[in-house]
């Protein structure tokens, strides 16, 4: 289900895709109503030893791009809370 006024991340890596440079790129796209408000990709800045090390700084870019959106929306006075 979508909740109206949550905001929704999802987010992956593609561990070593540049083959010149051995970098990995970062994908985000995050949510607001079902509409997306928010879609990202770029080469991470560090080169990952692995693929769980990809994905681990594809999540903290994702969760810097939350907080972003969320202090956002706080400003706009839009709560971020589930209601359960």
């Amino acid at each position: 289900t979508t909740e109206s006024n949550v905001i929704d991340i999802q987010v992956d890596a593609s561990y070593a895709s540049d083959s010149t440079h051995r970098r990995s790129v970062t994908g985000i796209i995050a949510r607001l109503a079902g509409v997306t408000i928010l879609y990202k990709t770029k080469f991470q800045d560090v080169i990952a030893l692995n693929s769980t090390e990809a994905e681990f700084i594809a999540a903290c870019e994702a969760g810097k791009n939350y907080l972003y959106l969320r202090s956002i929306l706080h400003e706009l006075m839009i709560d971020q809370t589930k209601k359960r």
